[in-house]
């Protein structure tokens, strides 16, 4: 190992601490689920593997195809908006759906911004009580909570869904009839913005903000202004309070196809097929850091970071799920990957992001290139 690499292997622990911190909720290794909708194509680049014989991505994916038994269910990799890579597992295909748990919550970033850019809530500093109190007069809400908190899992409500013992745990919240009124009613115990925690409820409740702005029910918008223009048809949400109240804050089943078509399109700043879904000034409220929840950067419902392999910084934009379910971004490098597991509520989820970091990254960086070495220096275990 060189010394270039350490600073890397020193910032790739992180990301296996944190799945590991993320598991909570509901474990299960489910069985594929049939298409809900058929995905619109998107580009695939033919001709020769991108990722030659001998490359860590090769050898990654050959582990997984000589192992008896993993939980491995896809992995995607497209580049310049074509996909060059596509694998499926355990009879998962295209047109399986996937719980994505929740990075779910950074697809609910996406319908806040487009709900900004449209003049349909006036911006991330608009008061909560001003949409939610009249839906809820009998709790007393901050004047003082914003958008703002619930993007930035800032709201100082007692709610930690990393502390099983935490009043606002979202496995209690899920007991509950309305999850809204659940987060609302929990004791403030500091000022909106002062501490992170990471709170699930507060996605919801910004999911219901949506819905007590719009004139028409929130799942029926978000496939108007999202998923529709994306080609995105087999997708299906997570329902609360008998099917009142749509989960926002996880559950969302949707394809990988369906993740790489929302990753081409955040990577072209917001437009696809010549369409503007969402403005570029919104992608980078979103992925700029408003904070830290146990140590590590965080935005708008994305976990943005920096990682330096001994040839200076690479932004990655992260969206997150229990059970290793991730996109990764990388707008330098016109580099979208989407990986899904079935190790819910396991620590073996990291398979993903060592995959990603360990292998696909560095190979898409030319790192042995760039450093002149023959042989591999970042080595990664990935089953």
């Amino acid at each position: 190992m060189t010394d270039s690499t350490r600073p890397y292997l020193r910032r790739i622990i992180w990301p296996v601490i944190l799945l590991v911190v993320l598991l909570a909720s509901c474990a299960s290794w489910s069985t594929p689920t049939p298409p809900l909708g058929a995905d619109s194509p998107l580009p695939v680049r033919e001709g020769t593997s991108y990722f030659s014989v001998g490359s860590a991505t090769y050898r990654a994916l050959a582990q997984v195809d000589v192992a008896k038994v993993h939980r491995l269910h896809s992995v995607l990799v497209g580049i310049d908006g074509e996909i060059v890579l596509e694998r499926y597992y355990n009879r998962r295909d295209e047109g399986s759906i996937h719980d994505i748990r929740s990075a779910t919550k950074s697809i609910t970033a996406i319908l806040v911004g487009i709900a900004i850019d449209r003049g349909i809530v006036s911006g991330v500093d608009q008061p909560v009580a001003e949409i939610l109190q009249p839906a809820y007069p009998d709790i007393e809400i901050p004047e003082d909570l914003t958008i703002h908190h619930l993007l930035s899992m800032s709201p100082g409500k007692d709610c930690d869904d990393w502390d099983r013992r935490s009043p606002g745990n979202e496995n209690r919240m899920y007991r509950t009839r309305d999850w809204t009124e659940f987060f609302l009613s929990l004791d403030q115990v500091a000022a909106p913005g002062e501490v992170g925690s990471y709170c699930t409820g507060g996605v919801v409740a910004l999911g219901r903000i949506l819905e007590l702005s719009l004139d028409t029910p929130l799942d029926d918008w978000a496939d108007e202004v999202l998923f529709k223009p994306l080609g995105i048809r087999n997708y299906q949400w997570e329902y609360y309070q008998r099917g009142r109240g749509v989960d926002t804050g996880g559950h969302l089943h949707i394809s990988p196809r369906g993740l790489m078509a929302l990753g081409f399109m955040l990577l072209q700043r917001g437009s696809f097929a010549g369409e503007r879904i969402v403005s570029a000034e919104w992608i980078d409220d979103m992925w700029t850091p408003r904070g830290d929840l146990s140590g590590q950067m965080y935005g708008y419902l994305w976990w943005p970071q920096e990682v330096d392999y001994g040839f200076g910084p690479v932004q990655v934009l992260v969206a997150r799920g229990n059970g290793g379910q991730n996109l990764f971004l990388v707008p330098s490098l016109s580099l979208s990957v989407v990986v899904t597991t079935g190790y819910y509520n396991d620590p073996r989820s990291a398979v993903s992001d060592q995959i990603f970091f360990n292998a696909i990254l560095p190979d898409v960086l030319d790192i042995d290139s760039a450093s002149g070495n023959s042989e591999r220096k970042l080595k990664g275990v990935y089953l």
